[in-house]
């Protein structure tokens, strides 16, 4: 059954494209696995996709957006789900060996990334990737969440990735991160160029296609060696 999200069209500037349905919804397919508790699909909630400005937040409809290319592009990854089944702690427990999904923590109003199945990880080792500090006493949504995805696992390693150097870029680096995961390429060992994170990320939504995005020359494989973060929840 597939989990319908109405997407409008996206302005970026002059330039005017359609995302995925002028005026009607489409689907985004729920992958095999644990389904939600209630017995029909749920209500879905999704923000209209506004222009990405300078300091502009992204919303749910940027962040499902996104998730929806790399399922696209990506169909082995499991995951990917509309965020809002987190919000109602109703994300499926998927498949997939490999589980990708961008979490919102509405406490912090924050946007993060789990994933599972990646980098020679442990098949039960959940990765988090997040632009500020993880703990599990600071993400608590974030942490039932991370139950539902996977409940065998145990512990969860906190990446240390690139933080954010602001209030407004976390759904940024979420997506920067989730599709170079998707891309096999471990985000601890990357540095992105910021000034060019948002004009990436537009042009992605004008292709309909995600591709990784820009890094400096300071992104060096040493940095996946560095200590990481181990919680149990």
């Amino acid at each position: 059954m597939g989990l319908y999200i109405p997407f409008k069209a996206l302005k970026v500037g002059k330039q005017k494209f359609q995302t995925l349905a002028a005026s009607s919804s489409q689907p985004l397919q729920a992958k095999r696995g644990r389904k939600p508790r209630s017995k029909e699909a749920p209500l879905l909630f999704v923000d209209e996709i506004e222009p990405i400005t300078s300091t502009s937040l992204l919303t749910s409809g940027h962040i499902n957006l996104a998730m929806q290319y790399i399922s696209a592009q990506f169909p082995h990854i499991g995951g990917l789900y509309c965020t809002t089944l987190g919000a109602s702690l109703e994300f499926p427990t998927p498949m997939e060996a490999c589980l990708l999904q961008i979490i919102h923590d509405p406490v912090a109003e924050h946007w993060l990334v789990a994933a599972k199945g990646f980098f020679d990880s442990d098949d039960d080792d959940l990765l988090v990737y997040d632009s500020l500090e993880f703990t599990p006493q600071s993400r608590r949504h974030t942490v039932k969440c991370l139950r539902n995805l996977s409940p065998s696992s145990k512990t969860v390693t906190a990446k240390l990735c690139q933080k954010q150097e602001d209030g407004f870029n976390c759904g940024v680096f979420a997506i920067a991160f989730a599709i170079a995961i998707a891309n096999n390429i471990e985000p601890s060992t990357l540095v992105f160029d910021i000034k060019k994170m948002r004009a990436h990320l537009t042009q992605c939504f004008i292709n309909r296609t995600l591709t990784p995005f820009p890094t400096t020359s300071n992104s060096k494989s040493t940095r996946s060696k560095r200590l990481h973060k181990v919680f149990h929840i």
